[in-house]
C-alpha cells in the first residue's frame, strides 16, 4: 500500500513538473504578434531648420508616434546623402527610404512633372498645393508611380522664386539676355531662359554659391526663403520679384519599399507625408515676408518689384506648344483653373 502511494506521488510531481515546464516554455517563446522595427534615412537638400527640414522632422515624428516606435530614423539636411538626383536612385534601389526632391530633377524619370517648370503656369503657394491635393496630384503621382517606382506622399509647396544677380536688376525681357544664370536641371526651364535670350546653365543646389561666387554665373532664381537660408545675398546684390515660377520640393519614398511595408505602416505613411507636406507649404508661406526683409535688412540687398511680367509671358508660347503633348492637356488645363 505504502508502495502504491509513492508510485501515485511521484506521478503526480512529474505531471506538475512537465506542466509547469511546458507553460513556461510557451512564455518564454517570441511572441507571433511582435511588429517589424524600421530605420529610415531621410535625405534633403534643405539646411538645418528650414521648410523642407522641418517637415521631415516632423513627418518621421508623426511615423514614429503612430507605429508605437516602431519607425525611427534621421533626417540627412544639406546634402549629406547627395543631390536631388542620387536621391531618385537612392529611392529606387531601397538604400535610401524617404527624401525631398524638387519636380524639376523628378521631372527627369518623370516626363509630366514638366508642367511644374512652364514659367508663370502657378498663381501662388496656396492655389498650386489646393490642386496638388486634389486631381492633378493624383495624376502626377501615377505617373511616377508608372515609369519611376516612386511614389509622392506630400506637396511642399514653396513661395515664388525670382531672379538675383550680381550683375543688375531684370525689369523687362530685355534685361535676361547674354545674363549667365544657373537653373535647375530642367529642359522646360533652360529652354525658358533660351526664350529669354539668357545663357543658362544647370548646376546643383550644393555648388549654386560657389558659381555665383566664382563668376561661372552671374545670377540665380530661386525663393527669397532659399536665397537666405543659404547666404546667397552674400554674393549677389540684386532680387528682382519676377515669380516666374512656384513648384513644390516632393515628398518621395520608393514603391517597392512602401509596399513591403505592414498596409497600416503605409497608410500611416502616406497620412504622414501629406500633414508634412501641409506644414511645409504653410511655414513657406509665413515666413516670405520676413525672410525678404532680411534680405535687405541684414544681406543689404536691392528689392526692385515687377509689376508687368507681360514681355516674360509674351514670348513663352512656343515653350506651352511644345510641352503640351509631354504633359497632357488635361494636366495643363487643370493648373489653369488656378
Amino acid at each position: 500500500m505504502k508502495s502504491i502511494w509513492k508510485k501515485t506521488i511521484v506521478l503526480v510531481s512529474l505531471l506538475s513538473l512537465a506542466f509547469f515546464m511546458s507553460t513556461c516554455s510557451k512564455k518564454e517563446a517570441p511572441s507571433t504578434s511582435a511588429r517589424p522595427t524600421y530605420v529610415f534615412k531621410v535625405a534633403t537638400a534643405g539646411q538645418p531648420g528650414d521648410s523642407l527640414d522641418s517637415s521631415l522632422k516632423l513627418f518621421l515624428k508623426l511615423v514614429n508616434e503612430r507605429t508605437n516606435g516602431a519607425v525611427t530614423g534621421e533626417v540627412y539636411a544639406a546634402s549629406q546623402l547627395g543631390n536631388h538626383r542620387d536621391y531618385i536612385d537612392g529611392l529606387q534601389m531601397g538604400s535610401l527610404q524617404v527624401a525631398e526632391i524638387t519636380a524639376a530633377v523628378l521631372s527627369t524619370v518623370a516626363p509630366k512633372f514638366s508642367i511644374f517648370d512652364l514659367p508663370y503656369i502657378s498663381r501662388s503657394p496656396q492655389a498650386l498645393y489646393d490642386i496638388l491635393d486634389g486631381e492633378a496630384g493624383d495624376i502626377l503621382t501615377k505617373h511616377i508611380m508608372d515609369v519611376a517606382q516612386i511614389r509622392t506622399i506630400g506637396w511642399m509647396v514653396r513661395t515664388p522664386r525670382h531672379v538675383y544677380s550680381a550683375k543688375g536688376p531684370i525689369n523687362t525681357v530685355a534685361d535676361f539676355r547674354n545674363l549667365k544664370i544657373r537653373t535647375m536641371e530642367s529642359a522646360p526651364m533652360l529652354k525658358a531662359m533660351t526664350l529669354f535670350n539668357a545663357k543658362a546653365t544647370p548646376i546643383p543646389t550644393a555648388e549654386r554659391y560657389m558659381a555665383l561666387q566664382t563668376g561661372v554665373v552671374e545670377a540665380a532664381e530661386n525663393n527669397v526663403a532659399e536665397i537666405y537660408n543659404c547666404k546667397e545675398f552674400e554674393v549677389t546684390k540684386y532680387l528682382s520679384k519676377t515669380a516666374h515660377l512656384v513648384t513644390p520640393n516632393i515628398i518621395c519614398i520608393g514603391t517597392k519599399f512602401l509596399e513591403s511595408l505592414p498596409a497600416d505602416y503605409q497608410q500611416i505613411i502616406i497620412e504622414a507625408g501629406r500633414e508634412a507636406g501641409a506644414f511645409g507649404t504653410q511655414f513657406e508661406i509665413n515666413g516670405e515676408k520676413d525672410f525678404e526683409e532680411k534680405l535687405v535688412s541684414e544681406g543689404k540687398m536691392i528689392v526692385n518689384e515687377v509689376p508687368d511680367k507681360s514681355s516674360f509671358t509674351g514670348v513663352l508660347a512656343p515653350l506651352y506648344a511644345e510641352y503640351t503633348p509631354t504633359i497632357g492637356q488635361d494636366l495643363i488645363t487643370l493648373f489653369q483653373k488656378q
